[in-house]
């Protein structure tokens, strides 16, 4: 049903005003908005892999400030990869902690 509001904004040609509408989540919602085991576990899959890509980025980013602030004392980046076994193993970890009871 559309609020009598939009009938006199079409009728009179005014502008649209700014509803605001609260929606409130039902079970049926809930279940509805629930994830496939692949899905769950693709999205395991993708924060694992930005987990590890966030930690390595820190690593570099403490390198380079300490390069910054040390020229006479510089140290390497660190050669890192990112596997699959890695990402599947940081996935494996956080299935565990979400499962936990």
């Amino acid at each position: 049903m559309i609020p009598s509001i939009w009938y006199k904004v079409k009728r009179e040609g005014t502008s649209v005003p700014s509803l605001k509408f609260k929606h409130t989540q039902t079970q049926e919602t809930k279940m509805s908005q629930s994830k496939t085991g692949f899905e769950i576990r693709a999205d395991l899959l993708s924060q694992a892999q930005d987990l590890i890509t966030a930690n390595i980025e820190r690593e570099f980013q403490t390198v380079y400030e300490w390069n910054a602030n040390h020229q006479e004392n510089k140290k390497d980046l660190p050669l890192r990869t990112i596997t699959a076994g890695d990402v599947v193993s940081v996935a494996k970890q956080l299935n565990e902690f979400v499962n936990e009871k």
